[in-house]
């Protein structure tokens, strides 16, 4: 592993021919250092804040970590990524100091999310009043808020319909907040109306979650 990047090791159970990574990435030297001078180059094309830049750049080192060329990586008009030799798909997520990379031979989502009190003011944009959330512990609500948020990404990652109304369309059991769990999810944005199951972790300041569909209707 580049000394840019330090892998994380992750509780899920996956299948053969799924693989997912999460990484610590470093400062900007020693991104500069692991990537190659191209990398940084279209970093800089495509986008002016240089915490979207290194963010990019350690997405591509460790997807490059996991045997995948960043010209074989392309965007869909959704901005969802795909390989363009259509051999698994794909799905990237970072977050400030970290990112994560799942490689499948069916349709995933993955999403890394920081620790943050950010999530308590969106809350009504993540779950409906009906959702069951803790009321008496505040470091609780935070953890809970923050897994249903990340799960709803991973979720609309793996289903890539754009306009997806998380509070409305994607739907989670109710669950309580361990350090590793599963849950289960479904949608109602599409007629198939597919299940899906959510797998999260909180690291000491993050939370990673991964979403598979696991039946229509």
């Amino acid at each position: 592993m580049s000394s840019a990047l330090t892998l994380i090791e992750h509780p899920f159970s996956l299948d053969a021919d799924t693989t997912l990574r999460i990484a610590r990435y470093a400062a900007d030297e020693d991104l500069l250092a692991a990537a190659d001078t191209r990398l940084w180059d279209e970093a800089c094309n495509r986008f002016r804040a240089p915490s979207r830049r290194r963010e990019w750049v350690a997405s591509r080192l460790l997807l490059m970590q996991m045997g995948i060329e960043p010209r074989r990586i392309a965007y869909l008009p959704s901005g969802k990524p795909y390989l363009t030799d259509n051999t698994l798909h794909i799905s990237l997520s970072h977050t400030a100091g970290y990112v994560a990379a799942m490689l499948s031979p069916t349709a995933c989502g993955v999403d890394v999310e920081r620790r943050s009190e950010r999530v308590l003011r969106v809350r009504d944009r993540i779950v409906d009043d009906a959702f069951p959330l803790p009321s008496d512990d505040t470091d609780a609500l935070l953890r809970t808020l923050l897994i249903c948020w990340s799960a709803k990404e991973s979720l609309y990652k793996c289903m890539d319909e754009v306009g997806t109304d998380f509070r409305r369309e994607l739907h989670l059991a109710p669950f309580v907040v361990q350090g590793s769990g599963e849950i289960a999810a479904h949608e109602t944005r599409t007629p198939q109306q597919q299940r899906f199951t959510v797998s999260y972790h909180m690291g000491a300041d993050y939370v990673l979650t991964t979403a598979r569909c696991s039946s229509i209707g």
